[in-house]
């Protein structure tokens, strides 16, 4: 159903509506959800310490966000620039053009997966710091593990499908989420 809706968009249309809904989906609602759910969780679970005592919450917090949004905009800008596509697929259903090229330098250069790992990253532990929030902080490790899944089941069949053993090979070599910090270039 979606697939018929996006396919009826035209070219252009289809990459600003992709963009809409990243803006919708993953800067105001998801984040927005976390927040409110590890506020909720936190006062059930009487979690009132917090993670890390006022103000240096914020000195912790605010680092790990911009280095997340540094990550999400760099790995943004590699797909649009080195893989000649955009931030396309939601669930298999292509919202906008797909990767053209299968992209393993700059930010993919680490990780197979710098976007996932930018967003989670900047929810659970960036605002989860930020709002002192020990629920989401915790959450972490599953959010990882939902990616991980959603990953395996949706995403990797399409490229694998699109970019054969050159993903193979590619992902043999490259962690999902975390980077190997000594690997060598």
């Amino acid at each position: 159903m979606l697939q018929k809706l996006f396919s009826r968009l035209t070219p252009k249309a289809r990459i600003v509506t992709s963009y809409v809904l990243v803006v919708l989906v993953y800067v105001i609602a998801m984040p927005a959800v976390a927040i409110i759910l590890g506020n909720i969780l936190d006062r059930k679970l009487h979690f009132t310490e917090g993670v890390i005592p006022q103000p240096y919450n914020y000195i912790v917090a605010v680092p790990v966000i911009i280095l997340c949004w540094c990550l999400i905009i760099w790995t943004s800008r590699s797909i649009v620039k080195i893989g000649e596509g955009h931030p396309a697929e939601i669930f298999n259903v292509e919202v906008s053009p797909v990767t053209q090229k299968l992209i393993v330098v700059g930010p993919y250069h680490r990780v197979r997966n710098p976007m996932a790992t930018g967003n989670i990253t900047y929810m659970f532990i960036g605002l989860g710091v930020l709002t002192n929030s020990l629920s989401m902080v915790l959450f972490y490790p599953a959010a990882l593990l939902i990616a991980f899944l959603y990953f395996k089941i949706f995403e990797e069949p399409s490229l694998l499908e699109r970019f054969g053993n050159d993903y193979i090979e590619y992902r043999n070599k490259t962690p999902m989420f975390f980077p190997l910090l000594l690997k060598g270039k």
